[in-house]
Order: C-alpha cells, then structure tokens, then sequence
C-alpha cells in the first residue's frame, strides 16, 4: 500500500475509437500489506529490477502499452535524477 500518489499524467488507449481515459501514478514508498483476492483470483506476484524489466520490453516479454508507457517514463525519470546530481 503506498503512502501517498504522485499523479503523473492522464492518457486515453486508443483516441478516436474510445474513450478510456488512463491514468499513471507513482510512488516510491510503500508498506507490505495483506492481499485479499477473490475467490476466482490466480495471481501471482512478481518482482523485478527496472533493468530487468525494461529488457523484458525490449525481448517483447512484456508488450501492453499501458506497462510500457510506465516502465519507460520511470527509466527517463531516474536518468532525468542521475544527471541532475551530476550536473550535467
């Protein structure tokens, strides 16, 4: 459960055919918490570094656009973070 939500930006899947609008947060404190699924929910819980999983969308593993808009806003933002500490 995050501690609190950055709203990033809002984005519509597919413009001119619908209109489902999505939206990206972000947060990088969180806390462990219970899960409750319901009981016809399989899921299973994954983890990976930003590396890996940026690679994972370079191989086509991952391959929806709502992931990969988010993984790759989140590898801009903290390159975004290195070079501001570097000065550059």
């Amino acid at each position: 459960m995050p501690d609190y939500l950055e709203h990033v930006f809002s984005f519509y899947t597919s413009p001119g055919f619908c209109d489902e609008l999505l939206h990206l947060y972000y947060t990088d404190r969180v806390r462990t918490t219970a899960c409750k699924f319901d009981h016809d929910e399989d899921i299973v819980i994954e983890e990976y570094s930003l590396e890996d999983a940026i690679k994972m969308c370079a191989t086509g593993a991952i391959i929806d656009a709502k992931t990969l808009l988010a993984l790759y806003w989140l590898k801009a933002k903290r390159e975004e973070g290195t070079r501001g500490t570097k000065g550059t």
